[in-house]
């Protein structure tokens, strides 16, 4: 018989650098998944205890509040700590929160391969926006519409001012 999956995924931020990571408690498997998309020499350790304590926290909520609400022993069970490979590498400073969850959508698919940060960013927005949950979807979309409508106006706007400056030198005399 297939054990059905039991995994926790724990956004996790390092304010030292402000960088987002992900761990992924495998209660079957026994393991704690670190997925780093920018290890940082020096950081590893820092890091490493941000998910010590945590694990530690999640012990606790098990043995504690998890019993107490439901009436049933589960015991978190202690966890080796992995770095899975592949652990794709992100090439900027800035996208850490987007591996982090496109790793929690496509957990152990390979979604990063020929990664785009802004086609990412767009995607992700458009998936937030349009999801059928997000009660404030239309006003998003209005308000997008608004912005786009002003963007043009000012474009237009702009080329006239930009076809009169044209215009204004062909009119003045060459000397």
């Amino acid at each position: 018989m297939d054990m059905i999956p039991l995994q926790i995924f724990i956004p996790l931020n390092d304010d030292k650098c402000a960088h987002w990571f992900l761990l992924i408690m495998d209660l079957n498997k026994q393991q704690a998944e670190v997925w780093d998309s920018q290890p940082v020499s020096g950081s590893e350790e820092h890091r490493l205890e941000y998910v010590s304590v945590t694990i530690e926290v999640l012990k606790i909520i098990f043995a504690n509040e998890m019993t107490k609400t439901r009436d049933v022993y589960f015991h978190f069970p202690s966890s080796t700590i992995i770095v899975p490979e592949p652990n794709p590498r992100m090439d900027n400073n800035h996208d850490s929160g987007i591996f982090v969850i496109r790793h929690m959508q496509y957990y152990n698919r390979e979604w990063f391969r020929e990664f785009n940060s802004e086609d990412q960013r767009i995607r992700l927005a458009l998936e937030i926006t349009n999801h059928p949950h997000n009660e404030m979807s239309e006003s998003v979309v209005a308000a997008a519409t608004a912005h786009n409508q002003a963007d043009r106006h000012a474009n237009i706007a702009c080329n006239k001012v930009g076809q009169g400056f044209n215009n204004a030198g062909q009119i003045l005399p060459q000397s």
